[in-house]
């Protein structure tokens, strides 16, 4: 078997593999059989029919190119290890030439792994501080949206004020054509400064339910939807319904619903909460410029477009995911467990979210082959018994879905496990040295 390696473009290579006759011929028994697994030939039992028998039924031509078929299969792995090249995607396998007893030629396309071509991890510097005081502000804005997790929504009969939820028909125009998603029934959201649109919910201060309004605002022109930023838009709001929001007294019965004995113990744990989330908060900063250093001072290869889309997918799948299991919170308090209504909440399409992720994906790819290269080269692993422990954990945590805590002792998830737990050795590492 000969092998020849061809470069295409970026880190895209071809393989020329030309493996002789009688290489193939070590699989023409092995091809007629499969041959008489998948096809019914009469008078005997599946994998039963005579070599002849199924010659005659096939065609000798028929068997060499099934027999081609797993030459290729059985050898594809040994030939990239032969080649040395670490395919980043499934590679694609061409046949040339395979002409019965002559030379089976075939061509293999590899995306392989692109290269760190120079890193610097050694002189990194991170400006560090220690965690910040808790301001009584903070102590009293978390108080507050407690508060609010326990609110009373009362019908009322009345004008509409700032903080009523109403019920509401929304018709959005621009130059009177009517804005595509901009027509909305019943929906539901707070009267409050800034929300939807500067301007928004002041204009629908002082309306009575069954009342409507028609009026113009002109969008922000940082407005995340750049079809709207900047524009005038006619709304024509009907009020359907007004409910008062009634909040609970911050007192010692409000904390005992939360089982603390008074108020001022659940001042404490808000305050030791939110020193945690600043230290947090502190440790994250740290490595996010850990990180841009890193990617500032390497050079890498051009980073294939397949292995970005691929990134891409994973992101938009973890996002969904995340909010489908811990929910999404809306400025309004609702709480959204439906990717397609999260979507709908930020006016935005998948494809809006692809274009958005794009520059991030491309990061976290650089990110983990600088990762992998440290890894290398300072000997960080994972062990056995840490990648069993997060496995543990999974089980745990999922513990009421077996299908995921059997997928998460696969061999595929336990390599994914590895990698994590190195990428994390690796932060510590850095960090340890700034």
């Amino acid at each position: 078997m000969e092998i020849r390696i061809k470069k295409a473009e970026n880190n895209k290579k071809e393989i020329i593999v030309d493996a002789e006759a009688e290489e193939v011929k070590k699989y023409i028994e092995k091809a007629a059989k499969e041959i008489s697994l998948e096809k019914k030939i009469p008078g005997f039992r599946p994998g039963k029919a005579p070599f002849e028998i199924i010659k005659e039924q096939v065609g000798y031509t028929g068997i060499w190119q099934k027999a081609c078929e797993i030459f290729i299969q059985e050898n594809l792995q040994k030939i990239l290890k032969d080649s040395k090249l670490e395919p980043v995607v499934p590679p694609q396998v061409e046949i040339l030439s395979a002409i019965p007893n002559k030379v089976l030629s075939f061509k293999v396309e590899v995306i392989s792994k692109p290269k760190v071509l120079e890193l610097d991890y050694k002189q990194i510097k991170v400006n560090t501080k220690e965690t910040e005081e808790v301001d009584e502000k903070e102590i009293e804005k978390v108080l507050k949206d407690l508060q609010f997790q326990r609110r009373k929504e009362v019908a009322v009969k009345r004008q509409a004020r700032l903080g009523d939820k109403v019920q509401a028909d929304i018709e959005m125009s621009f130059l009177n054509v009517p804005l595509e998603n901009g027509q909305i029934r019943n929906t539901t959201f707070i009267l409050d400064k800034g929300y939807f649109v500067p301007g928004f919910s002041e204009n629908l201060v002082g309306l009575n339910p069954g009342e409507e309004k028609k009026f113009s605002l002109k969008y922000p022109e940082d407005f995340h939807d750049k079809k709207l930023a900047g524009k005038n838009v006619d709304f024509k709001v009907k009020i359907n319904n007004i409910f008062e929001i009634q909040l609970p007294d911050l007192d010692d019965e409000f904390a005992k619903n939360f089982n603390f004995k008074n108020l001022d113990e659940l001042k404490e744990k808000i305050k030791e909460s939110i020193k945690e989330q600043k230290r947090v908060q502190i440790q994250r900063q740290i490595e996010e410029e850990i990180v841009q250093q890193l990617l500032k001072n390497a050079k890498i290869e051009v980073i294939p477009e397949t292995l970005i889309q691929r990134e891409i997918e994973k992101m938009v799948f973890e996002l969904k995911q995340a909010v489908e299991e811990k929910g999404f919170s809306t400025p309004e308090g609702n709480i959204l467990t439906s990717f397609e209504d999260y979507l709908k909440a930020i006016n935005k399409t998948v494809d809006d979210l692809r274009k958005g992720f794009r520059q991030k994906a491309e990061q976290r790819i650089k990110v983990a082959l600088i990762f992998q290269q440290i890894a290398e080269k300072e000997k960080i692993k994972a062990s056995k018994e840490e990648i069993n422990k997060e496995i543990e954990n999974i089980s745990l945590y999922y513990k009421d879905k077996p299908e995921v805590v059997e997928q998460a002792k696969s061999e595929s998830s336990r390599k994914i496990l590895e990698r994590l737990i190195i990428s994390r050795k690796v932060m510590e590492f850095l960090k340890s040295r700034v």
